[in-house]
């Protein structure tokens, strides 16, 4: 798993989702719906589901 560096920044003017621990950037152009793609390499959203709140918090990305 590829922890979550920062996320919702400023790039180059762009807004970018997330920056993970390797350094890759990721931007909603990306994603899929189901995971980010970046030059044939997959990031997908790793999840927790907080049950107090009823919601999903993304801890992380696993690569494929």
């Amino acid at each position: 798993m590829l922890n979550i560096k920062r996320q919702n920044f400023k790039y180059v003017g762009a807004i970018m989702d997330y920056e993970l621990e390797n350094g890759v950037m990721l931007h909603e152009s990306e994603w899929n719906g189901e995971e980010y793609t970046i030059d044939e390499v997959s990031y997908t959203p790793i999840q927790i589901y907080n049950e107090n709140e009823d919601t999903w918090k993304t801890i992380g990305f696993g690569v494929k």
